[in-house]
């Protein structure tokens, strides 16, 4: 039988694995690893980090996930699949569209023998590459608010979830929330126009804008300086390689793109080939998600799995007393837990 790591043996495991040491080994992201996970070292950081996914999972103290298939579509780093396949699970993928990622999480993972069995790879969210019915437990922890095309990543995870499987999002961009809309529409302005700056806890950096002309001047030298900067200003929601596609196409044929941004869209970072924190109606994905089969249970999410206790006892009674719509409409989180049925 598989081995299932304790709580304490599983912070010890992540520790190492965000030490400053393992960090400098394995990141292949210019430091993002240390920014988003460095925090993971500091084991009061550590506990909390595995109390809030049991808890975002509805595992108790004691349960393990022996003989389970997990799949976490837009896995980051990887830190949940780790906590999860040393939980017991049988099977554990980790799919995230971003190269320097998945190439961190296979370097960590190849480099220890208790996590070699995690399969991490490129992959998209709406195109998965796994045959329908395959996973008992499907997670977008943070993730579905980057997915270009949400509504077929949604319809994706479930078509490969088992008829019973557990489909879990939680994400903290309620689209129902007017001041959550209100702050990710700046945040996106300045994501998409600049400047670089700290903008509602976010970093903006290089403008997506200026980003999309840094990659037609690479690729054409011989744009205009007005071809170069208008091309860019039109291939706005378009990954890098759609925005050379359309420099050649205008070289080509002289046709130019009509992809310009918009306030009230979320922008896509060309690069990666994501969304800036997109907002999700957590109302609209639950009949979505009915829609395609699934029993769902919704919840407004104000904080407290990691830390337990009173907060998440408070976040829980909150949800039982007070209406759904109203409570959605508050939260800056939400979190579902759907269960295929048909």
């Amino acid at each position: 039988m598989k081995k299932v790591y304790t709580d304490e043996e599983i912070c010890r495991v992540l520790q190492d694995l965000t030490s400053p040491e393992s960090i400098r080994l394995h990141d292949r992201t210019d430091n993002w690893f240390s920014r988003y996970n460095g925090f993971l070292h500091d084991p009061h950081n550590t506990a909390k980090y595995v109390r809030g996914l049991r808890n975002t999972l509805k595992l108790e103290a004691d349960e393990n996930l022996l003989g389970k298939t997990v799949l976490d579509v837009g896995s980051g780093f990887g830190m949940a699949c780790v906590v999860m396949h040393l939980l017991g699970a049988e099977r554990v993928e980790g799919i995230d569209t971003f190269v320097p990622m998945v190439e961190t999480t296979q370097s960590y993972s190849s480099a220890r023998p208790e996590l070699r069995d995690i399969n991490f790879q490129k992959g998209l969210s709406y195109d998965l590459p796994f045959a329908d019915g395959t996973f008992d437990i499907i997670l977008n922890f943070e993730a579905l608010s980057h997915f270009v095309n949400q509504e077929q990543s949604v319809a994706e995870a479930t078509r490969v979830l088992k008829k019973g499987g557990k489909y879990v999002i939680a994400d903290d961009n309620n689209g129902a929330n007017a001041r959550i809309v209100r702050e990710n529409r700046e945040i996106w302005e300045r994501f998409e126009n600049g400047p670089p700056g700290e903008i509602h806890g976010h970093d903006a950096k290089l403008p997506y804008v200026e980003s999309r002309e840094q990659i037609l001047r690479e690729a054409f030298p011989e744009l205009s300086d007005g071809d170069a900067k208008d091309l860019a200003l039109n291939t706005a929601y378009m990954r890098k390689q759609d925005v050379i596609d359309a420099g050649e196409r205008f070289l080509r044929e002289g046709v130019k793109p009509a992809s310009r941004f918009q306030a009230d869209r979320c922008p896509v970072e060309p690069h990666a080939g994501q969304m800036m924190e997109n907002l999700i109606d957590p109302r609209e994905l639950d009949k979505t998600l009915m829609a395609l089969g699934c029993k769902c249970e919704t919840v407004a999410y104000f904080g407290g799995d990691g830390v337990g206790g009173i907060v998440k006892l408070g976040n829980r009674m909150l949800n039982a007393l007070v209406p759904k719509e109203l409570l959605i409409q508050q939260s800056a989180g939400f979190k579902i837990h759907a269960t295929r049925v048909a």
